[in-house]
């Protein structure tokens, strides 16, 4: 097994080594036995200071308290873009450079876009769905808190996610079915379709279901894509008669 030092912890009773993965270990000095978890006196603290070195492998942020090193920012800044989300940048690339990927593969990079555009932060939660008559690929749901303390989940917005290829109208139609069987009592809500590297908005009510977009482009077009998803948040539909 390929494995990279990151030289030792304060104190120089722990080794810090990277797997060929990526993935960081510890080896006592002491009994030369070797552990993922972090070695107990060396956890993290909120307060701790981290400095950022790109003289090794590839960059690493070490902690000067401890002398833990990471491979990633402990503190990165805010982001943007859902370009900028790690998970995003890798699902995004892989269907990229291998556009022929299952449908499996595609709905990852969906799910991470997703994943930021609702946040749970935000009171939203995206599920991939498997017991529903047509069975759409995603659901985006609100938690609404209703009168008496109560929360529930609602349909906010229904996704048909495809691999590059798939015929865009039969998998808008496919969609539109998906819309039908919202589970809201006011049969109004949101839709996405995705198929390859291309999506779209859409609207379901009364069982219209149409287009709000066009097809944008999930690199090219991200900031596009941001804004309809701002839109459709600023203009929830009811979810039960008024």
């Amino acid at each position: 097994m390929t494995t990279y030092d990151l030289g030792p912890l304060v104190g120089d009773t722990w080794c810090q080594h990277a797997n060929s993965a990526g993935q960081i270990f510890y080896r006592s000095t002491r009994t030369q036995e070797s552990q993922f978890r972090i070695p107990s006196g060396f956890e993290d603290d909120a307060q701790d200071t981290w400095v950022c070195s790109t003289t090794g492998h590839w960059p690493q942020w070490r902690n000067q308290r401890t002398g833990r090193i990471v491979l990633s920012d402990p503190n990165p800044p805010p982001l943007q873009s859902y370009l900028d989300a790690t998970n995003v940048k890798v699902h995004l690339k892989t269907i990229e450079r291998n556009p022929s990927a299952g449908e499996s593969i595609h709905r990852r990079v969906m799910r991470a876009i997703l994943s930021w555009l609702f946040p749970e932060s935000e009171g939203y939660e995206v599920v991939q769905e498997e017991d529903r008559g047509n069975r759409p690929d995603f659901v985006v749901f609100k938690i609404s808190c209703r009168p008496g303390g109560s929360s529930y989940s609602y349909d906010f917005c229904i996704v048909e996610s495809k691999a590059a290829g798939a015929p865009w109208g039969s998998t808008e139609d496919q969609c539109a079915s998906a819309c039908f069987t919202t589970e809201n009592d006011v049969k109004r809500v949101y839709a996405m379709v995705h198929i390859g590297t291309q999506m779209g908005f859409y609207t379901y009510e009364d069982g219209n279901f149409s287009g709000l977009s066009g097809k944008l482009h999930l690199r090219d077009d991200a900031d596009t894509i941001m804004e309809w998803a701002q839109y459709i948040k600023d203009r929830p539909y009811p979810f039960v008669e008024v």
